[in-house]
């Protein structure tokens, strides 16, 4: 109960009789009688059947007090009486009312609590003292007194001595901290003293985190309720005691001396973490009950379980000795005003006095200022369909480019979102009970908006502005980003249901679509959103624009500017080779090809019929486009401009590589509508190529297949060169790995020197392989060999093709280097036939001999092209783990910055990624083999036949030998 200044009545928060209530057993007029301890009843009530029970009869006055239960009906009251009351060893004449309502309880209030127990402390709980944690390296700080105004000094004596009186304060002598402070007048007259407690404590206070509900997940729990109330606890912190060493921290200075608070204190930084954590501890177990500081919102679907929970709340709390205020506090009603929003079984709106307020906002003056009432547009976003909308002018000031300049947009956007939130209408609260109909999203070039529906209507609006960056990606990719930005966003609501998703973005239909296999053609970043969806349980449900209005409001944008911040996104430079074609080069003649221009304009905003008219060998793959950093992909493959395409190619055929081979590379690498044909065209064209052609061979019986890399190796010598010199060439035989050794002799002594270095470096293989040349029949050979634990074994005389996977590479080397006799340095030439014959897809395994022997692509000309993929180092693990990535720029020559999958950017040493081997889809388009019958027979050596396991000739048959022991390689 407690006194209203409205209306001049008092309220009696309850009427109705529990067990579990807090007694006190109190002699009136020498009858005992047994009566209900209520902290927040100003007066002391008592039943008339009660009353006329007494042994001794008092005169009975006219009540001078009104009363209302919490239900706002008014309490019959039968009068008023002074009565002799003993308790607690004091008897003393205090006043009664009488109450004419068969049942009421009787009530013992506040006014018998200070004249019976004066030592009890009414306004702090029991069993519990809040203590304040210090840093380790905390140091107390003592400030002296500010100086008090003459004109309030004697009002701030009198508050201090009336805290001291109630057991708040403690008057001490010394104290090794001290704050000073701060006199508040209120509207009333009366004074508030409150401790400057971020000058001196705060700054030695660990952080403590607080449990505080989010404003979402106490919305979420109200779908269904119909009754409310509202508890407002009275001076929240100053009901919590402090023990004496954080009474210590928090001592007061005055000019009338210190001043130790026996309550935990406004203004201390762990105050909002303590109360928030010593409520949660109290309430945790009830249903139906939100404990949001000092407000307590109890709702329940049914008016008897509204009842039944608030009795148990107010059990417990009085249990507690916690006081609440029921002037402020609303109870059992159909609509209550809860965080700054009016609630009621209807749905949420924003609270009227919240709504006057914002009406009579000033404009922001600062950026400061602009920060704060955009904090404020966004808790109330859930009402303003359109907020990215129409706070753009206003976010473009709070950014560090920006200057301050506020103009008519500035203005006109916000008093548009003034008014968005004063004329906002109620919106449904989420049902958990209820099934989720849909999530409609949508995106502009500037903007992402999503509603989320249930049976009942909207129950959420949300909306976002794109960063910069953002702004740069294709139409798709923003809808892509729209669309698992929402899900983000609505995680709560949507995890572990099932909801169907709305775009009107046709392609994305099928991307998203999770019966169906990832499009691994698509952009990387739609390829890692798409896997980040397969936790939820949705269907995919595309529309056209139209039919979505909310969702398409919530993402236009009234600027009609777009920022044009150029981020420099490139791969890790190479830095013994040098790139053909450089990304800025692809940047700038991207741009003078109108062809390019035109894709560029239908990739970052939509496709349009027009452009699909003009660009259809484009418009059946617009699903696979993207744009990083003024660059077009087509997944991950660089889409190289008309102008630079012929040196592409001459770059894919430096190694003068067969057409198949020199398509493996580039569909790795770049993309244009006839990059195969273009390959085939190249290849036929290369009249070095056709001049060093062989005949095609009869075929042959193949050598067993491999299962281990390097357990079976080919060697073979080729020249002499017209320099003079030979090369000896070692394949193994399971991967297709190439080592090329040029040399001056070809002795034993010299074949053995090139035989150890590279057997140092990768194993000694369990066969070798040879022709019967002296320097492999030697004794010395044959010696050495067995010494290593590697089987040798010999061709057949005459017989060159039973070392066919030498020979045909002798062949290749041989062409290549006749192909760039021109070149001076033949060492370079080799070593770039190497690299290209090493990255190239080999027919007989599927997968290049880079793939196969190191696990991954070796750095090259051509596959810088591609947005790299790498394994990151992740520090915030305590695992270290690797995770992918994609390199997106380099600072300097050995750092790089790694987009990681959460779309998170790390900075990282070369030595902290490695590479990473993506399975790329080939391209669909030009993939028949038309080369002539030599090349369908030019793997001869490595041509393996799977339909069964085939027996070598009985002069090839070997047995492999078991590890080898260690021995020397000399």
């Amino acid at each position: 109960m407690e006194k209203c200044e409205e209306d001049q009545c008092d309220k009696i928060f309850s009427m109705t009789t529990s067990k579990q209530r807090i007694l006190r057993t109190v002699s009136i007029n020498g009858t005992s009688v047994e009566m209900m301890f209520d902290t927040g009843a100003d007066a002391s009530l008592v039943s008339k059947h009660s009353f006329e029970q007494l042994s001794q009869r008092t005169d009975v006055m006219p009540a001078d007090r009104t009363f209302k239960d919490y239900q706002g009906c008014a309490v019959p009251l039968f009068g008023k009486s002074i009565v002799t009351v003993q308790f607690n060893g004091i008897t003393t004449q205090l006043p009664i009312f009488i109450v004419d309502r068969p049942g009421a309880p009787n009530i013992y209030g506040l006014e018998w609590m200070h004249a019976l127990e004066p030592h009890l402390n009414i306004y702090q709980v029991t069993h519990f003292e809040a203590h304040l944690v210090l840093k380790d390296e905390a140091r107390p700080v003592f400030l002296k007194p500010r100086p008090i105004p003459y004109g309030i000094r004697e009002s701030v004596k009198q508050e201090l001595d009336r805290l001291e009186s109630e057991g708040i304060l403690k008057k001490i002598d010394q104290s090794e901290w001290a704050t000073p402070i701060v006199v508040v007048r209120k509207q009333s007259g009366k004074i508030r003293i409150c401790g400057d407690y971020k000058v001196t404590v705060n700054k030695s206070l660990c952080d403590m985190v607080s449990t505080t509900p989010c404003i979402e997940d106490v919305l979420s729990q109200l779908g269904g309720a119909k009754i409310f109330s509202v508890l407002d606890l009275t001076n929240a912190y100053l009901q919590l005691p402090v023990d004496d060493a954080s009474g210590s921290i928090l001592t007061l200075s005055t000019p009338f001396g210190l001043y130790q608070p026996k309550a935990l204190a406004y203004g201390v930084k762990q105050a909002p973490a303590i109360f928030q954590g010593y409520m949660d501890k109290l309430l945790a177990s009830e249903k139906n009950v939100v404990s949001y500081q000092d407000d307590i919102l109890i709702y329940g679907k049914t008016e008897q379980e509204h009842d039944d929970q608030i009795n148990v709340v107010t059990r417990i709390l009085q249990e507690n000795n916690v006081v609440v205020n029921y002037q402020k506090s609303a109870l059992k009603r159909s609509r209550v005003k809860f965080l700054g929003l009016d609630i009621g079984s209807e749905g949420i709106c924003p609270a009227e006095d919240k709504r006057e307020a914002i009406r009579s906002l000033a404009d922001p003056r600062s950026v400061k200022e602009l920060r704060s009432f955009l904090g404020l547009a966004e808790f109330y976003s859930r009402f303003i369909k359109n907020l990215s909308t129409i706070k753009e002018p206003l976010a473009k000031l709070v950014r560090q480019d920006e200057e301050w300049r506020w103009g008519p947009m500035e203005q006109s956007a916000c008093q548009l979102i003034k008014t968005s939130i004063c004329e906002s209408k109620v919106i449904k609260l989420f049902d958990p009970s209820d099934s989720i109909k849909r999530l409609t999203t949508d995106a502009s070039p500037y903007g992402l908006g999503a509603v989320l529906e249930q049976s009942k209507g909207p129950v959420m609006f949300i909306s976002k502005t794109l960063s910069k960056p953002e702004r740069n990606y294709a139409q798709i990719e923003r809808e892509a980003l729209g669309i698992i930005w929402a899900v983000k966003r609505l995680h709560k609501y949507l995890y572990a249901r099932k909801f169907v998703l709305v775009t009107d973005h046709h392609p994305l239909k099928y991307i998203f679509d999770p019966a169906k296999s990832l499009n691994s053609l698509a952009s990387a970043r739609i390829q890692r959103w798409a896997i980040s969806l397969a936790s939820y349980d949705y269907t995919v449900e595309c529309r056209r624009s139209e039919e979505i209005p909310v969702a398409d409001a919530l993402s236009r944008l009234t600027s009609t500017s777009a920022d044009n911040e150029q981020f420099d996104v490139s791969t890790v430079q190479d830095t013994v080779l040098n790139m053909p074609v450089d990304k800025k080069e692809i940047r700038r003649q991207s741009l003078r090809d109108p062809t390019m221009r035109k894709l560029f304009a239908q990739v970052k905003h939509g496709w349009t019929v027009r452009g699909k008219n003009q660009l259809p060998e484009f418009s059946r793959l617009q699903s696979e486009f993207s744009i990083e950093d003024g660059i077009l992909y087509r997944g991950i493959r660089t889409i190289i401009p008309t102008v630079l395409r012929d040196q592409v190619l001459r770059t894919l055929h430096d190694g003068h590589l067969g057409a198949e081979k020199m398509k493996s590379i580039a569909r790795q690498c770049v993309w244009w509508p006839s990059v195969d044909a273009d390959i085939q065209q190249r290849a036929k064209a290369c009249k070095d190529c056709q001049q060093q052609k062989d005949h095609a061979k009869s075929e042959w019986i193949p050598w067993p297949q491999e299962t281990e890399k390097w357990s079976r190796v080919h060697i073979d010598y080729a020249g002499p060169f017209n320099s003079g010199k030979y090369c000896l060439i070692m394949i193994d035989a399971y991967s297709k790995w190439a080592e090329v050794h040029l040399m001056s002799s070809t002795t034993t002594e010299e074949t053995i020197l090139r035989l150890r270095r590279t057997f140092a470096q990768e194993g000694v293989p369990l066969t070798l392989v040879s022709d019967n040349g002296p320097q492999f029949t030697s004794k010395h050979m044959e010696n050495w060999l067995q010494s290593i634990g590697c089987k040798h074994i010999l061709t057949p005389p005459y017989h060159p093709r039973s070392n066919g996977q030498a020979e045909r590479f002798v062949r290749d080397l041989k062409n290549h280097l006749r192909a760039a006799q021109q070149e001076s340095c033949m060492q370079a030439n080799i070593d770039r036939f190497l690299l290209q014959y090493r990255n190239a897809k080999h027919a007989a395994t599927g997968k290049s001999p880079a793939e196969m022997m190191r696990g991954h692509l070796l750095r090259g000309p051509i596959t810088q092209l591609s947005k790299q993929p790498v394994w990151v180092k992740v520090y915030n693990d305590h695992q270290r783990k690797w995770a992918p990535g994609v390199v997106i720029n380099s600072e300097g020559k050995a750092i790089v910055n790694v987009e990681g999958e959460d779309g998170n950017i790390s900075r990282r040493h070369l030595e902290q990624i490695k590479p990473r081997v993506t399975d790329a889809k080939e391209a669909e388009e030009d993939t028949s083999h038309s080369d002539s019958k030599d090349q369908a027979r030019s793997e001869d050596a490595d041509k393996r036949y799977p339909t069964r396991n085939r027996r070598p000739p009985d002069g090839l048959q070997y047995k492999k030998l078991g590890t080898p022991t260690k021995q020397s390689l000399t």
